[in-house]
């Protein structure tokens, strides 16, 4: 909300006459001017502008609250009303939606997809490695629990490389998500 109110803020610009001021007020408005454009200059040596995300994050703000300026300036309305308002809510979740709805997907679909297939990971290895647990009742009424493995692998071998590709393909959804998220 912050980067929408201050784009607005950005946006207002402030026209001075000269003119009609006397010498010493005008050499104080010139003055108040050339400072805050040197504190500008300051500022962008100051903020690193080099990352193309930086720079996208920065000018969202900005296109946000014009935006939502702009809708204002056409309902004459202010801002803070037309946000409580329900087609407010509705047209700040799509401008919102417009600007960082594909980040948004991005996070919520890599997510998902390291949930789905994490768990079907290690539904197969808990399937080819981990025994079913049994109890039997013997005569005497006591309990006998045996542990009956679901797969029978041909060679202790075979059984450590299934269980190197489940961790390797762990490895492998767990990279590939991370890509989708945070790329």
């Amino acid at each position: 909300m912050f980067l929408c109110f201050s784009g607005i803020a950005s946006a207002v610009q402030i026209t001075v006459d000269l003119d009609k001021m006397s010498s010493q007020e005008a050499a104080h408005v010139l003055e108040v001017k050339k400072n805050s454009e040197a504190k500008k200059e300051e500022v962008k040596t100051v903020i690193p502008t080099s990352p193309d995300k930086m720079e996208a994050w920065v000018n969202l703000g900005e296109k946000i609250g014009k935006a939502i300026g702009a809708i204002c300036k056409e309902l004459n309305t202010g801002v803070n009303d037309f946000i409580k308002t329900p087609v407010g809510k509705i047209a700040m979740v799509l401008i919102i939606w417009k600007a960082i709805g594909h980040e948004l997907w991005s996070i919520f679909g890599g997510t998902l997809s390291w949930i789905i297939l994490s768990a079907i990971i290690m539904w197969s290895f808990r399937f080819f490695h981990m025994p079913e647990r049994v109890e039997d009742q013997e005569k005497e009424g006591k309990k006998v629990i045996r542990y009956i493995e679901k797969y029978k692998f041909n060679s202790n071998e075979a059984k450590c490389y299934s269980a190197a590709v489940h961790i390797v393909c762990f490895a492998i959804v767990t990279i590939a998500c991370m890509v989708i998220v945070f790329g």
